[in-house]
């Protein structure tokens, strides 16, 4: 399918959901700097993300005297300082080396067109085309994936899931 220059801007243009996309994996996995691309996430996904380290790490006495809540807030903020987010940041980054570790960048790249999946939401999908050229797919090809939910909220486009890899048709 070709994108009319319009249809190209809205999706791959600044401040799009998949340029947004691109930021977001580019620094988690060739930048490894989460801290750069923290404000592009929803509130709610940092929050996840917050909670799940700090419920994993409870008993880290670095973890275990703070309230849970007030801490969850300060990793979960979009500039922030606790001393404790570096040890944050690097679980983070390794959970992402893991999960998306058959992703190299010079190969995958953004399927075009976004998929709605409601009103203000998109499914961005970065697949292995296993070339580093642009190629165009028959029908029903089957590639590996990862779909990620862009969010429009507070008139911009951020990350608000983030899936494993699997097969995008």
């Amino acid at each position: 399918m070709q994108l009319t220059p319009e249809e190209f801007l809205a999706q791959y243009g600044p401040g799009s959901p998949i340029e947004v996309a691109n930021a977001w994996v580019q620094a988690v996995l060739e930048s490894r700097d989460l801290r750069r691309v923290w404000p592009l996430a929803t509130p709610a996904l940092r929050e996840r993300g917050a909670r799940g380290w700090i419920e994993a790490n409870r008993d880290h006495p670095g973890v275990a005297h703070r309230d849970l809540d007030e801490l969850t807030a300060a990793l979960a903020s979009e500039s922030p300082d606790d001393p404790l987010w570096s040890r944050f940041e690097e679980a983070q980054l390794a959970g992402f080396a893991t999960v998306w570790s058959d992703v190299d960048l010079r190969t995958w790249g953004f399927a075009s067109g976004t998929r709605p999946l409601g009103v203000d939401r998109e499914l961005v999908m970065l697949v292995d085309a296993g070339s580093e050229e642009a190629i165009t797919l028959e029908e029903d090809t089957a590639l590996p994936a990862i779909g990620l939910a862009m969010e429009y909220q507070d008139d911009r486009w951020r990350v608000d899931d983030l899936g494993p890899p699997s097969r995008f048709v």
